[in-house]
């Protein structure tokens, strides 16, 4: 697995290239715009805050199938938020979200979408 690891703030957003299969957001770190989107298959952990402020952007977008990790059992103030806060596509069936922090949405939008996966929220 091939990391990378982001503190300080990425104000239009942050693509997950190709080369990485998972991204880590530190306790500094802050992405706006876009929020977090990956192509491929991928491993986001987020220790920080991902607010995608673009309209219609999901706070986490990940087009092929992965894992979210929101914050920890020690660590509950990490925030991911956007029109849908998780998106997780590519059906993999084993797809996850593992969330001890917040995930917002806007307004009668689903914070987490999965197309074939599970949502632990606060194990």
């Amino acid at each position: 697995m091939t990391t990378k690891t982001l503190t300080g703030a990425y104000s239009a957003g942050y693509y997950l290239s190709t080369a990485y299969s998972e991204l880590i957001l530190t306790q500094t770190a802050r992405v706006g715009g876009n929020g977090v989107v990956a192509d491929a298959a991928a491993t986001v952990v987020n220790y920080g805050t991902v607010q995608a402020t673009y309209k219609y952007r999901m706070g986490v977008e990940l087009l092929s199938g992965g894992e979210v990790i929101n914050g920890s059992a020690t660590d509950t103030a990490a925030l991911i938020s956007g029109n849908y806060g998780i998106v997780i596509g590519g059906n993999t069936g084993s797809d996850t979200v593992n969330n001890f922090g917040t995930v917002k949405a806007a307004a009668g939008l689903a914070a987490v979408v999965i197309y074939g996966g599970s949502v632990t929220n606060g194990s």
